[in-house]
């Protein structure tokens, strides 16, 4: 304890230094304090230290250049008498995460707006996975894989992200990845056996051309292909199974196939389909999984069974209807069919711009 008590500095009140002259010969030197209250006094005087010499809760910037879309992702992990997190960004959004409760606060000239407070879902020794999408004027935060808030939060004029984390926490990762509009473009004006980027799924699939069912041939077809309207398209049908008694025969199965990546996000599916005479045509968006994700199903004007004669948007993995609306397609016909999904969480279906 002799280097410990050398770093003391000054005499305390009512206490003396013993004289190392004094000491009895061979006793190893030593300071001490001959007071009624000096044990107290020197804890007192060692808990004041230690104060001094325990850090302060670092900032640690996570960019300086943030965008007007972009994604923070954070990796945590926390013990069981974690304090709290907080990211910093723009100057204009505070995320706060604790043991207990998750919050995000906007501030605006000074003015602060709480816009989501609930359970955090922190539990000690397992990572805590939180990622914030900026999405221009749209805030989204996802707790995993799952949204726990999403809506309007103005973007502030600051590009510096920061973060604050308290006591218990151990930070993994942190990182800010910009956002690029998602594009992608396939005419299918391609060789038969080339499949590009597309998965089947489901169903059958395959290139065709204008001229395919030309009695001369299709091998000038890449020659000939400004002059035909939609010369090349990827055909899909579904797979056929076996009809119920009493029933029509007709396909009960499913033709998919899926292209691009989970993350996509706040875009518009722009697809010219010539749709035919029996089942139904339609496109899927918002896919995390390939069996997940939000299904546009129209099917034909003669169509009298339940689901005929309708344009309706599903979930993909429940079936569950979400929303509908009366009108099918005549078969044989192309129509340019849109699906705008929105990052505020609207889906939105037009038909030749309508």
């Amino acid at each position: 304890m002799r280097s410990d008590h050398r770093a003391l500095t000054g005499p305390l009140s009512g206490a003396r230094r013993v004289p190392a002259e004094r000491r009895p010969a061979g006793e190893p030197g030593r300071w001490g304090f001959q007071s009624p209250r000096g044990t107290l006094q020197l804890v007192v005087l060692l808990l004041l230290l230690l104060t001094v010499l325990t850090p302060a809760r670092a900032e640690t910037v996570i960019s300086d250049e943030l965008d007007a879309r972009y994604d923070c992702a954070l990796r945590l992990r926390p013990t069981a008498n974690a304090g709290t997190v907080t990211l910093a960004l723009e100057g204009a959004v505070r995320v706060t995460v604790s043991r207990t409760a998750l919050t995000v606060v906007s501030v605006v000239k000074g003015k602060e707006t709480r816009l989501f407070t609930g359970p955090s879902g922190v539990r000690a020794g397992e990572e805590f996975h939180l990622t914030v999408l900026r999405r221009d004027g749209w805030l989204g935060l996802l707790h995993g894989a799952s949204f726990r808030y999403r809506g309007a939060a103005p973007r502030g004029a600051g590009k510096t992200a920061t973060l604050t984390a308290g006591t218990g926490w151990t930070v993994l990762t942190s990182r800010v990845q910009a956002l690029e509009p998602v594009a992608f473009a396939d005419n299918f004006m391609r060789a038969a056996d080339e499949q590009g980027e597309w998965m089947a799924r489901a169903g059958h699939w395959g290139l065709r051309s204008a001229w395919d069912a030309d009695p001369k041939g299709n091998a000038h077809r890449f020659e000939h292909a400004a002059t035909g309207q939609n010369p090349f398209a990827w055909y899909g049908a579904a797979a056929v199974h076996s009809a119920r008694p009493g029933s029509a025969g007709l396909p009960t199965g499913a033709a998919l196939c899926t292209a691009g990546h989970p993350y996509w996000e706040d875009y518009t599916l722009s697809v010219a389909v010539s749709p035919m005479e029996r089942g139904a045509v339609g496109a899927v968006v918002n896919m995390p999984a390939p069996d997940d994700g939000l299904l546009v199903r129209w099917s034909p004007a003669n169509d009298r069974t339940a689901t005929g004669n309708r344009l309706g948007i599903y979930r993909l993995r429940t079936g569950e209807l979400l929303a509908e609306d009366a009108g099918g397609y005549v078969s044989n016909q192309w129509y340019r069919l849109q699906v705008v999904s929105g990052f505020d969480g609207t889906v939105r279906v037009l038909v030749d711009g309508r």
